[in-house]
């Protein structure tokens, strides 16, 4: 899922005109009227996508991943290009301007549908937007971080609930992204062009390692040390990069350049 996420073409998301924003949705305390089934959550979603298509035509580009809370409820993460204006909500002489954050509240509790004080309580707390100030890539790469972290004290949020476990009542897809197509380019490398660049990756991941505050055994005592980490600890055949396309295009110009001097060698 990482490397489909960081293979995307981020034009859409990275609008100048929006600014990029991490959307949850989250449903009620009892939830599970909303959403008994996998099916039902999955309706919940695409109500929610016909509003926002409906208010924002062709503009929808984002990444959604459905996780789980401690009591079993749905909620979803999504990370989309919202706008940076005022919108419009309601129709006739209730039309008027709301932020963002406004619109997602509303529209939310609209499909979910919930009366009364849930309805109000839900419309307070159903939804949160944070703004993302960073680029597009970083923000990509930080979601599809997030979304495959492994903490053992969180893995419930990947665990749906026992009524979800049953034939037929589970949710078909937990990760999705939408109004973007994958980039993927291939250029032909002999056996030794590809050792060589695998070389110069490594080399290039062990220079950009972050680096953490240990302890460490220091004769009778401790002391704190910096030291690099790893963030990549697997010795698999691709890295996560900042631009990608423009290191791929540098890397080839470089192989074939070692590859002609060494053919030229005496």
């Amino acid at each position: 899922m990482l490397r489909a996420f960081l293979s995307l073409d981020l034009s859409p998301l990275a609008r100048l005109d929006r600014g990029l924003s991490m959307v949850t949705l989250t449903l009620p305390t009892d939830w599970e009227r909303y959403a008994s089934t996998g099916a039902a959550w999955a309706a919940l979603l695409r109500k929610f996508w016909q509003r926002f298509d409906r208010a924002f035509p062709d503009r929808r580009a984002a990444l959604v991943k459905t996780e789980f809370q401690r009591r079993g409820a749905p909620h979803c993460h999504i990370l989309l290009s919202a706008p940076l204006t005022l919108v419009p909500f309601g129709r006739g002489n209730a039309r008027r301007l709301v932020s963002f954050r406004e619109w997602v509240s509303l529209k939310w509790a609209d499909v979910v549908g919930a009366e009364g004080s849930d309805r109000a309580a839900h419309e307070r707390a159903g939804t949160q937007v944070k703004p993302w100030s960073g680029a597009a890539a970083s923000a990509v790469s930080y979601y599809a971080k997030y979304a495959v972290k492994g903490s053992a004290r969180r893995h419930y949020q990947d665990d749906p609930p026992v009524a979800w476990k049953q034939p037929g009542t589970g949710l078909t897809r937990v990760l999705s992204h939408c109004g973007m197509s994958r980039m993927v380019s291939e250029e032909p490398v002999t056996d030794h062009e590809a050792v060589w660049a695998q070389r110069i990756l490594r080399r290039w991941h062990r220079s950009k390692s972050e680096t953490v505050r240990v302890r460490v055994d220091r004769g009778r005592g401790q002391r704190w040390v910096t030291r690099p980490v790893r963030m990549l600890r697997s010795r698999g055949g691709w890295l996560a990069v900042p631009d990608a396309p423009s290191l791929a295009v540098e890397l080839h110009h470089a192989a074939h350049y070692v590859a002609a001097r060494e053919r030229v060698r005496p």
